[in-house]
């Protein structure tokens, strides 16, 4: 079976990737190498690597820095075009789940 994790560098994704069981093909992407708001680079991996899943563990981490509402808006904003950039791209290739893993 073939993953394609995102948010490799943050808490969640290291843990996932150290905890991938035997026979799973992981290819895990952190934000330098998939930026989740590029719709294009989202819709290219996913073409290119065929993955039967996706588990977005992509997230905004400055949980710290917001103090206003429209700040707020912002992140909700982020993580709604995250998950749209790879359910988009899905529409063009065959993986069969998607989980998005909000770590907020």
């Amino acid at each position: 079976m073939k993953v394609l994790l995102t948010g490799r560098s943050g808490q969640l994704g290291q843990a996932l990737v150290a905890s991938a069981p035997d026979g799973v093909e992981l290819m895990a992407t952190s934000r330098a190498e998939l930026d989740l708001a590029d719709s294009a680079a989202c819709c290219r991996i996913v073409e290119e690597q065929r993955p039967d899943w996706v588990l977005n563990a992509g997230a905004y981490t400055a949980v710290d820095h917001p103090s206003s509402y429209n700040t707020y808006k912002r992140l909700i904003y982020l993580f709604l075009s995250n998950s749209h950039s790879i359910i988009k791209s899905s529409m063009r290739s065959t993986f069969r789940t998607y989980r998005y893993m909000p770590t907020w």
